[in-house]
């Protein structure tokens, strides 16, 4: 019987020794996170749902597209960043210039509602909006809504609700402007001012754009 002692004995050591290896790594990992700080993002606030609230909170699904993203991607217009987003359907009736919409979820262009500062810019005519001159120089942020928010808007937000923040002056006044040329002898031009004085705060931008086009039949 003594023979096959020998063997136990070392079996169980070896037991032993292999959950340790396993367990200390593990506590030790644990000990080393909890030793971090912890990092937290901070909160998006939507705005588009008449009250400001954290992103989380809102039930639809929200797309938040910053002055950040329309500078880093060369954004020139607010058509073209929506093309970035997702569920968005942007369609132009022709050629630079001509009427841009947007269909959200399967709806119509009059079943998208759009802000600009609060207010609300659908046409009054057609329940339409269109964004074919509506530029990015002064845009701070554009909050997207995707999903029926009717119970907040009425029928005109069945698709969504797009809404635009324009910027806001924080420092002392400050003027700038550009010049830009491309191809088919288009030209951009145009000029800013913002700026904060006491408790009044300005910003505003102007953008000129010309262009000479291409011929469709003469075209390579």
């Amino acid at each position: 019987m003594s023979r096959f002692c020998v063997p136990r004995v070392l079996y169980v050591c070896a037991l032993v020794l292999w959950t340790f290896a396993w367990v200390y790594p593990t506590s030790a990992q644990e000990v080393a996170m909890a030793d971090q700080p912890e990092l937290h993002a901070p909160d998006v606030v939507i705005s588009a749902t008449k009250t400001e609230i954290p992103a989380k909170q809102v039930t639809s699904a929200v797309e938040v597209i910053t002055g950040e993203d329309l500078q880093q991607r060369k954004i020139r217009t607010v058509a073209e960043a929506l093309r970035w987003a997702s569920g968005l359907a942007v369609f132009q009736s022709g050629g630079l210039g001509t009427t841009v919409g947007v269909r959200m979820r399967g709806g119509t262009p009059q079943q998208t509602l759009v802000l600009i500062d609060g207010a609300i810019v659908n046409s009054a005519t057609d329940g339409s909006y269109d964004f074919a001159n509506l530029t990015s120089d002064n845009i701070e942020r554009i909050e997207i809504l995707r999903g029926s928010q009717s119970m907040l808007w009425g029928s005109d937000a069945m698709g969504g609700v797009i809404n635009i923040t324009t910027k806001r002056g924080r420092e002392k006044p400050n003027i700038s402007g550009f010049v830009e040329y491309g191809s088919f002898n288009t030209i951009r031009e145009g000029g800013s001012l913002s700026g904060k004085k006491g408790p009044i705060d300005f910003s505003g931008s102007i953008t000129r754009l010309d262009t000479a086009g291409f011929s469709a039949i003469n075209y390579r």
